[in-house]
């Protein structure tokens, strides 16, 4: 989802995991959400070993992950994944690839397709591109479809106008003049959007009064071309200074550029740099703040993205904005937020770490916006 950030300050911008069989590793979250009963969610990983229970056409799985085999310039992966407990649906389905930093003109491109729900029973849409993910001449870049079955794509996230019962997925490598590609990880986030998300009551945790120490930066003093751009960028390199070797926001911002878009806040390409950097990260939509108290715990920053109306946040940056990413980087004693929020500016008087009110940042992120974060760690966590 395009996440461009706010203008300068001076205007205005309008739980457990299971193993199902052989093929994916499960995480599944039924989160109680007041007077409106649960929320089905659930996140689909697939790695290591589990790369064998799809069709390999072309490819081979190896010790980094799956690649081209010998001498294939082209290969293709295709598996189907399970659907939904009963009773329960999805609207809403974010991909997330970790693969290996990419040879010169390799590529993988990702494509979906869902079971929809009918009257005469489930529909297939036709695949749905995902993206093209690489290194070269126009690379990365999204890809445009048009709807099919009330499924369509915006940018990087799948959103629906009917249920989703299950789907396809499929990935496409292609060999490049610098070698083949490598994909360590595959992840499908799936879940119902709640239009008005209950605030979740407010319980003491362990990160209340705990910050994480990353670097302070601003997408402003990557100058006037790149400045109301590169929040999303400027966020990531926050996160990626306590994981990976140092790295600009500069840096970051090329290597998630969406050359088809013409945009640095495509979640998915976001996630894939950082996952190009040996780190496993994941674009989720989390669902309560439990998640993040627990990230925050563990010492890992989470990035979100959040939109606004003028008066919606108190302290902000700006005034408000149709797509914004901070950094929430830990806890005030009382539980409200601490965040790095890209759009200030220290070296004019605009503090970078700000505190936000713990309900308004909700009203931002869950009910504004799609409840989408970053989640970057290292391997092996």
């Amino acid at each position: 989802m395009p996440a461009a950030a706010p203008p300068s300050p001076s205007t205005s911008a309008p739980t457990p995991q299971r193993r199902a069989g052989p093929r994916w590793l499960l995480a599944l979250c039924l989160a109680g959400l007041g007077g409106s009963g649960a929320v089905w969610a659930e996140e689909l990983e697939v790695s290591g070993s589990g790369w064998r229970a799809g069709r390999l056409e072309g490819l081979r799985v190896g010790p980094r992950g799956l690649s081209l085999a010998e001498g294939a310039p082209i290969g293709t992966w295709t598996h189907a994944f399970s659907a939904p407990p009963p009773g329960s649906d999805f609207d809403r389905c974010l991909p997330s690839l970790n693969p290996e930093p990419f040879p010169e003109g390799a590529s993988i491109s990702l494509r979906l397709r869902f079971q929809v729900a009918g009257p005469q029973g489930p529909q297939w849409t036709d695949w749905r591109p995902l993206g093209r993910y690489g290194r070269g001449a126009e690379l990365p870049r999204s890809e445009e479809s048009p709807p099919s079955r009330g499924v369509q794509v915006e940018v990087d996230l799948v959103t629906s106008a009917r249920p989703l019962l299950g789907g396809e997925a499929q990935l496409i490598f292609r060999r490049g003049a610098g070698g083949a590609p490598t994909l360590r990880r595959l992840v499908l986030d799936r879940w119902r959007r709640v239009e008005e998300a209950p605030l979740p009551p407010r319980v003491a945790h362990p990160a209340w009064g705990q910050v994480t120490a990353p670097p302070e930066r601003s997408q402003v003093w990557l100058g006037p071309a790149l400045a109301p751009r590169t929040c999303s960028p400027t966020s990531l390199s926050m996160v990626l200074a306590l994981h990976s070797p140092p790295c600009s926001s500069l840096e970051v911002a090329e290597g998630v550029y969406d050359h088809a878009g013409d945009i640095y806040g495509n979640w998915c390409f976001n996630v894939a740099y950082a996952g190009t950097r040996g780190l496993r990260a994941r674009a989720r939509h989390l669902s309560s703040w439990r998640e993040v108290e627990d990230e925050i715990a563990a010492g890992r920053p989470v990035v979100i993205s959040h939109r606004y109306r003028a008066g919606q946040l108190s302290g902000a940056t700006v005034e408000a904005t149709v797509g914004h990413l901070i950094v929430l980087v830990g806890f005030t004693p009382e539980g409200e937020l601490v965040v790095h929020d890209p759009a200030g500016d220290t070296r004019r008087g605009r503090p970078i770490r700000r505190v936000y009110r713990r309900d308004e940042l909700w009203q931002t992120w869950q009910r504004n916006h799609e409840g989408v974060a970053y989640l970057v760690e290292p391997e092996g966590r």
